[in-house]
């Protein structure tokens, strides 16, 4: 008699009793927790960047992803001030396709330092920064480049009869230009290399419950935290785009060249609109309107000189606002209320503003976190490299040497 037939239906039904010990019907099976990383302000601290990355297990000792299917969000201000910003946004730049390709992520935000750079507000840029974009050519572009300036003043003091706003001697000139700077305003430009790769970045970006920006949102101002966090993105990215293409209508038009700075080119329009103005006031008969020759340019410039109220510079916008950090203790969690009602949040994880301890700081009842702890040490003299992890319900803080937990749900729930 042959039994195997009957072994094998034992087996089998064995095999599905086992199963069915460990998936009960109707219950979903549990997936593993996301692992998130957040990393806050680097200002081009790149040694202290990649020991940090290393820490939290995200990079290994070839500089490659090794987060598997971890995602690391980066709250941006990763340029200024420090001279690494090169090799932290190429570093940045490679670890997004390699994440991408273990099934990982990585998520770079718009910090208020980036759209800085974008619009050509140099004020926080490390001369030693601005050097490595130099190469040797560096002279020669740099010299081509004051005579295109002095052109245009020759041609600006003809159309406004009058000196333009801000001329500069050779010797100021070149002071004020040193070597790299062209490239390094080429670079950052919508056809440069780490232009074209900033302007596609999001300003706020929500992960598994967690919003994740720069600054902050101010519920009391809806201006700048609008109703959906793509509003919000929405917003900074429109404006960056209208800096852009009034910088080359302007170029266009002869008013500017490529590499004038955020103020030089606001003091160029602002003297081009008062030339436009007097010039429609003087030839339009009283009562027309003016502006009917070249409305639309015109009223590009008064836009362009609104910039004060645009969300990527205002202190009430999500890459400038503080209230997070400064909100008192009795004020701040009814403000985390309404956000988290209008944004479905959890928490939200921000940089910006160093914490006077020097640590990531939760606040308002572990739902606001405080993840910049100055890890550009020759700026924050006891600042310190760190990053926020979130696996489910468990939040700790990592260091360089040591890691302290913050939150952790399960475990207290089973004390």
């Amino acid at each position: 008699m042959n039994r195997r037939p009957s072994l094998l239906l034992r087996a089998a039904v064995a095999s599905l009793l086992v199963a069915g010990a460990l998936a009960t019907p109707g219950v979903a099976q549990q997936e593993p927790e996301r692992r998130i990383v957040a990393i806050g302000d680097i200002h081009g601290a790149y040694q202290p960047f990649v020991a940090l990355l290393r820490q939290a297990g995200l990079l290994d000792d070839q500089g490659r992803w090794a987060g598997g299917t971890a995602t690391l969000v980066q709250t941006g201000d990763f340029t200024d001030r420090g001279a690494g910003i090169r090799p932290v946004m190429d570093l940045l730049m490679t670890l997004e396709r390699q994440a991408e390709a273990a099934g990982g992520r990585v998520i770079v935000l718009l910090g208020n330092h980036e759209t800085m750079n974008l619009t050509r507000l140099l004020q926080d840029v490390s001369p030693a920064a601005i050097a490595t974009f130099a190469d040797d050519r560096s002279e020669r572009r740099r010299v081509d480049a004051y005579e295109k300036y002095v052109r245009l003043i020759r041609s600006r003091r003809r159309e406004l009869g009058r000196d333009p706003p801000g001329v500069l001697t050779e010797e100021a000139w070149m002071q004020a230009h040193p070597a790299g700077l062209v490239e390094y305003f080429e670079a950052f430009g919508p056809d440069g290399v780490y232009g074209r790769w900033l302007r596609e970045k999001q300003a706020v970006v929500g992960v598994d419950g967690t919003v994740f920006l720069h600054g902050g949102l101010n519920p009391l101002n809806p201006k700048y935290a609008k109703p959906r966090l793509n509003d919000v993105n929405k917003g900074v990215r429109d404006e960056i785009s209208l800096f852009d293409t009034s910088s080359r209508r302007l170029v266009a038009r002869d008013v500017i060249l490529p590499f004038f700075t955020f103020n030089e080119t606001l003091e160029a329009a602002r003297a081009d609109l008062q030339a436009w103005l007097a010039r429609e006031q003087a030839s339009s008969p009283i009562g027309s309107p003016v502006l009917g020759a070249d409305r639309d340019y015109t009223e590009m410039l008064i836009e362009l000189l609104r910039v004060g109220t645009w969300s990527i510079v205002h202190p009430d916008g999500p890459l400038w606002f503080r209230g997070f950090a400064l909100w008192k203790e009795t004020e701040g969690p009814p403000l985390v209320d309404e956000l988290q009602k209008r944004y479905q949040a959890k928490r939200f994880v921000v940089g910006h503003t160093v914490p006077a301890t020097h640590h990531i700081t939760p606040r308002f009842g572990n739902r606001v976190f405080l993840i910049d702890t100055g890890m550009l040490s020759n700026v924050y003299r006891d600042g310190q490299p760190s990053a926020l992890e979130i696996v489910g319900d468990r939040i700790t803080a990592v260091y360089l040497e040591s890691r302290v937990p913050l939150v952790d749900k399960a475990l207290a729930s089973s004390r």
